[in-house]
């Protein structure tokens, strides 16, 4: 998952890997989510096309970013689409964002 923002941040364009950059062409390609993991990409809004690259989604902000939504959507395609569970290690990069998860200040809810 992947998400930046565009046009003085009032869109943010956010991306689920598709498989599609992990081979060298694309017609060597051989990482393809199931059918069912794609279903759910496209409920939470992303495209369901990856013949040329990653699935997307486009938001458009109305006024201040609500980045709560954003990460309601990564999370949940983490969780459904990725298999991310508790106790799993993921690692991420953000330029927004501060924060040390072997804080021991910080615990997981849920």
């Amino acid at each position: 998952m992947q998400c930046i923002f565009l046009d003085d941040d009032t869109r943010m364009l956010c991306e689920a890997a598709s498989g599609f950059y992990a081979s060298a062409t694309p017609e060597s390609r051989i990482h393809f989510l199931p059918a069912s993991r794609i279903a759910a990409l496209g409920w939470l809004g992303f495209s369901t096309d990856d013949t040329e690259g990653n699935f997307q989604l486009m938001i458009d902000f109305d006024g201040e970013p609500n980045l709560d939504a954003v990460a309601e959507i990564v999370l949940t395609a983490l969780y459904e689409v990725y298999g991310a569970r508790l106790g799993m290690e993921l690692e991420w990069k953000s330029l927004l964002a501060d924060f040390d998860p072997r804080d021991s200040s910080c615990i997981p809810i849920g």
